[in-house]
């Protein structure tokens, strides 16, 4: 790390919520990527990640309580031949809605719904190649705490991850395809269902 700084506020909304925004800066040098031209992890030339994250709370009538984030980071490099060139694998936007609603029997209804922006693919320093388009995301679990489960820290769940079946890809990389260099992706899987204690 050749330098960093951040600036953090938080302010309560009356009884039930509370703000926060938070202005950060980094930079780097020698951070480690997969070079797939080379074909082996290399040191990027410097960079800078800078950006501001904001988050609401809200507690209503003590039985639902949500949370919204939001983060616009800036991720470029700062020296070397892509020099003001975005640093792959980097969204400029995310945010995060997430809900808890409290219901009888010791049972809670959990909602997160997450967008990320779109990324250039990893490698692709020069920012010449595709995009890793945006996403968005939905995820749902109901879950179960009785009180001699809570005493030892567990609790069982059932949830269902990427609800709308979504197609999309969380990562992404510059390589080589049939003998020419592209875009090469890794798809998440579609709906999951889960269970566990």
């Amino acid at each position: 790390v050749l330098g960093q700084g951040r600036v953090h506020g938080r302010q309560p909304l009356g009884e039930r919520a509370e703000a926060s925004l938070t202005a950060f800066r980094l930079e780097m040098r020698d951070e480690i990527a997969y070079n797939a031209y080379a074909m082996r992890n290399e040191n990027m030339d410097d960079t800078r990640r800078q950006g501001v994250e904001a988050r609401v709370g809200w507690t209503w009538p003590d039985r639902l309580r949500w949370d919204a984030n939001y983060t616009f980071q800036d991720a470029v490099f700062t020296e070397g031949p892509n020099d003001g060139c975005t640093v792959p694998l980097v969204p400029r936007h995310k945010a995060v809605l997430a809900a808890r609603l409290d219901l009888p029997a010791n049972l809670a209804l959990d909602g997160v719904g997450t967008y990320v922006g779109r990324q250039r693919l990893g490698g692709d320093y020069a920012n010449t190649g595709d995009w890793l388009d945006a996403y968005p995301r939905v995820d749902l679990a109901l879950r179960y705490r009785p009180a001699r489960l809570a005493a030892f820290g567990l609790e069982a769940f059932a949830g269902l991850d990427n609800v709308f079946d979504r197609l999309y890809a969380e990562s992404g990389y510059m390589g080589w395809v049939d003998e020419s260099f592209a875009g090469v992706y890794y798809p998440a899987p579609g709906r999951v269902w889960k269970a566990g204690v």
